[in-house]
């Protein structure tokens, strides 16, 4: 089987693969037409070199790897929506491991082949077998556990980290031969079993450090918010009890009010009695602690957000339906409106005075759903690094709405994020 044919069923394999890790942005027909097209132009591109050049075979293979390469990285740039050195990360370790299983193929056939046996085609479909049978299991049993490690991982570590699949593609695409992995050459078997074991293991230990990073920063976020939630909650607690002594204070004065009033009404003092009325119910009203929603957690959080929106001038408009009990941890669901109301409140901020300040926050439950919609106005400046929305704090990117990423992921939910010149969008499925 002519080499330039063995490369489009394995570009195939490991694109199916790579669509297990990352997530499309465009539709299924774009993917698969832009995909045909990117092979149709790679392919005559290398006929076009190979011919004009005039290459051999292995030189035409390596111009072949190379346009494909090339052709892999222009494409998981326009499919794919996450940053660039994730998709990078994600598509190299993709093609060590496909390599590592060519080599492993070599080794099972050429272990058990006879002597000058032609085994390269059953390499190739042992190769692709392999690759195949590790779809569904990458699916349903790596794929969150793995995008949850690279979200929690800044840029510039994964740039890092990227040099690893890369050293390891060269060291194995240099380093060793077909011929050599057979029980007639024990050192090269024994050093590629060796260094391929290696590369597994470097793997394996370096997403169990970045998944140990990942809980220690979950953990400090988690102490931050319990103790933001309890300081909510105390100071909930002093507003109802101040809004109980008030109600009992007025309870108990009510009797001289009325008494008061009748006396106006006796003198025929119309007005004066309708004036005290009034200002006896706008008292009342201003010293009443309206309930925001049943579910208490959220209800200390809103309140909050309420006052620190009533100190900036901005008019924080809610109308929430957050049940008591929920499928949704209250601290995730703390995390995910903290830093979503956080933002907002801080766009609010930047804008100049007289500008039209509000922040308006509804919620709903559509089935086993809780539902979020929350607009706010702002200064229509966004800035993007690789499809992630830039903090306004310094270098950092979007570390709140990481969080409430990786949140929605954990629950199988959905985030949306819409703006217009002055109005910023966010819709929350969990």
């Amino acid at each position: 089987m002519p080499i330039e044919i063995n490369l489009i069923p394995v570009l195939t394999i490991n694109m199916i693969v790579t669509f297990t890790f990352l997530n499309k942005k465009k539709t299924w027909l774009y993917c698969a037409l832009l995909f045909l097209l990117g092979l149709c132009v790679s392919y005559v591109c290398r006929i076009a070199i190979t011919s004009f050049f005039n290459l051999s075979e292995i030189s035409s293979y390596i111009v072949g790897v190379g346009l494909s390469n090339l052709f892999c990285l222009l494409y998981i740039h326009i499919v794919f929506e996450e940053s660039f050195p994730f998709k990078l990360f994600t598509m190299t370790s993709i093609w060590l491991f496909s390599m590592i299983a060519m080599y492993a193929s070599a080794i099972i056939i050429n272990c058990f082949a006879p002597p000058y046996f032609h085994y390269k085609n059953f390499v190739f479909a042992l190769r692709l077998l392999i690759q195949a049978s590790l779809v569904p299991p990458i699916w349903f049993f790596l794929r969150r556990e793995y995008r949850d490690a690279l979200y929690s991982t800044s840029n510039r570590t994964i740039y890092m980290i990227v040099l690893f699949p890369i050293l390891g593609l060269l060291v194995l695409a240099n380093g060793f031969s077909f011929d050599n992995l057979s029980t007639h050459h024990m050192g090269s078997l024994v050093a590629g079993i060796l260094l391929m074991t290696l590369i597994i293991w470097g793997y394996i230990l370096g997403f169990l450090a970045v998944r140990s990073a990942k809980r220690t920063t979950e953990l400090k976020k988690n102490v931050e918010m319990l103790t933001m939630q309890l300081e909510l909650q105390e100071q909930n607690y002093k507003l109802i009890n101040e809004s109980i002594e008030k109600t009992r204070s007025f309870e108990h004065d009510i009797r001289h009010h009325i008494s008061a009033v009748k006396a106006m009404l006796s003198e025929d003092k119309m007005h004066e009695a309708l004036d005290y009325v009034q200002k006896l119910d706008a008292k009342q009203i201003e010293n009443n602690l309206p309930i925001v929603c049943k579910n208490f957690t959220i209800d200390s959080l809103l309140k909050y957000f309420m006052s620190r929106c009533k100190t900036s001038n901005i008019d924080f408009k809610v109308k929430m339906n957050v049940p008591e009990k929920l499928k949704v941890d209250d601290l995730d669901l703390s995390i995910v409106l903290g830093n979503c109301i956080e933002n907002a409140i801080e766009a609010c901020e930047k804008l100049k005075q007289g500008e039209k300040r509000c922040i308006v926050l509804g919620s709903g439950v559509f089935g086993e759903n809780l539902v979020f919609k929350m607009k706010n106005t702002f200064n229509g400046e966004i800035e993007q690094i690789d499809n992630r929305i830039k903090s306004s704090k310094g270098d950092r990117l979007g570390i709140g709405l990481s969080s409430v990423k990786q949140i929605v992921l954990k629950y199988d939910g959905n985030l949306k994020i819409n703006y217009t010149e002055d109005i910023f969008e966010v819709c929350i499925v969990l």
